[in-house]
């Protein structure tokens, strides 16, 4: 019954026995998403799957950028005061410009980049967590990325939304914010910051830093001192 299935899918998520969960999926596709898994794996049956452990984390009230990255430290053995970011920071969500700043202050590197497979496995493998920003019309959310699926074709996000891990295709997230996107916030203390500079894309980094100057300029000194980051 698919109520009965629906339950299994919770306890195979909550217990992480991702491989007894796909197995049960895979039985019967009905859904489109695991349908796409099925042929991703019958390509690559080999493929190897990669998550670091982290620590969930509960967002509050538009407290999804500052729950991401403590899960993100966390799978670093690095504390975050997320509270102490929210209450400084957060306003109608939490400006990644601000939050670069506050970061950079309390001794954390942090740099920018846009998603790619590639980065992604490359960060993971060194064993560095992130956040990725997903954006729409009309509001974003942060989520932290914790590990792949090469063969089911997935990147692992934890939602500081949801205690369950999300197994998020590729694919969608490339077509879902072409071309500028989505954003990947990547925090890291002192000795790993040369891990990720091995990785980080010099153009990506500087163009996304612009991005950010340009709102910094704009929300704390108007649209005229915006202007002269576009010059």
């Amino acid at each position: 019954h698919t109520i009965i299935e629906g339950l299994w899918s919770d306890y195979l998520h909550m217990t992480r026995d991702y491989d007894k969960l796909l197995e049960r999926k895979l039985a019967h596709p009905s859904q489109a998403f695991f349908k796409t898994i099925q042929k991703n794996i019958s390509k690559n049956p080999k493929g190897f799957r990669s998550v670091i452990t982290c620590r969930w984390i509960a967002q509050k009230h538009e407290t999804c950028l500052p729950s991401s990255l403590a899960v993100a430290l966390s799978g670093m053995k690095e504390s975050l005061d997320e509270d102490l970011m929210v209450k400084e920071l957060t306003y109608g969500g939490t400006a990644l410009w601000r939050s670069k700043e506050w970061l950079e202050k309390r001794g954390f590197h942090v740099r920018h980049e846009l998603f790619s497979t590639d980065i992604t496995r490359a960060l993971i493998d060194a064993g560095v967590p992130f956040v990725i920003i997903i954006n729409s019309d009309d509001s974003s959310h942060a989520v932290a990325v914790i590990g792949y699926d090469e063969a089911a074709g997935t990147v692992i996000l934890q939602d500081p939304s949801s205690e369950r891990l999300r197994h998020y295709l590729k694919e969608a997230l490339i077509d879902h914010e072409t071309p500028l996107g989505p954003e990947l916030l990547i925090v890291v203390p002192e000795n790993r910051i040369s891990a990720v500079d091995a990785v980080v894309n010099v153009e990506s980094h500087e163009l996304l830093n612009d991005f950010h100057r340009y709102w910094r300029a704009r929300e704390d000194q108007g649209v005229a001192s915006a202007q002269t980051v576009l010059d």
